[in-house]
């Protein structure tokens, strides 16, 4: 190695040594991450909290019991009229808590009926009851 590039090397680990950090970095560890993996999912989950989220939870409850699997296409068709206006992005937030609580769990990608074929999460039920409800 030159002396050149060891003093440019020297100098540059000087620099990370005494610079303090407070941007976050792709390639910093986790800990120096957001505490919150997803902050888009966490605001629309803020913003559609309450009645909407319990219905929308309910929905899911019901497909999982009556369907082996589903996405978020089939959850968006259940949706009644009256929750017509709520902005459908909620639903990430729905699912994820409804894997959390153990109710599905993640399959493979299919096509989506409503978004051109663009491929969308299977859930596979994990309270699935044959349809007998």
């Amino acid at each position: 190695m030159s002396d050149r590039l060891a003093e440019a090397l020297a100098v540059f680990e000087n620099h990370r040594r005494t610079t303090e950090r407070t941007e976050v970095s792709l390639f910093d560890e986790p800990s120096l991450a957001s505490k919150d993996p997803n902050p888009a999912i966490a605001s629309v989950a803020e913003t559609w909290r309450g009645e909407v989220t319990v219905r929308l939870e309910r929905i899911v409850d019901e497909l999982a019991r009556a369907r082996p699997t589903f996405t978020t296409d089939d959850i968006a068709d259940a949706v009644p009229a009256d929750l017509n206006g709520v902005d459908l992005r909620v639903l990430g937030v729905i699912v994820r808590a409804a894997a959390k609580r153990r109710i599905i769990r993640a399959g493979p990608y299919v096509p989506s009926r409503r978004r051109h074929n663009s491929p969308i999460r299977q859930w596979e039920s994990l309270i699935y009851d044959g349809g007998n409800q």
